[in-house]
């Protein structure tokens, strides 16, 4: 079995260009990178906005997992 290591890192205010309005952001970017044991290294991502549950934000991240490795090595 490969190793897994993950980053969850808050998203950034974003500026609209037009007005100058700073809007906070609503959410997470969750970086997923699988160590395959054949020497391959994926990387997923995505976004845990803060309106979902706990357990939905949980299970968006074992699926990530999951396809990292089912791609690995394959």
């Amino acid at each position: 079995m490969g190793e897994m290591t993950r980053s969850i890192v808050r998203l950034p205010p974003v500026e609209d260009p037009e007005t100058g309005t700073v809007y906070e952001s609503d959410g997470e970017r969750l970086t997923l990178t699988y160590r395959c044991d054949c020497g391959t290294q994926l990387e997923g991502t995505a976004v845990l906005y803060d309106k979902w549950t706990n357990d939905f934000r949980l299970r968006v991240i074992d699926e990530v997992a999951e396809v990292l490795r089912e791609e690995c090595c394959g």
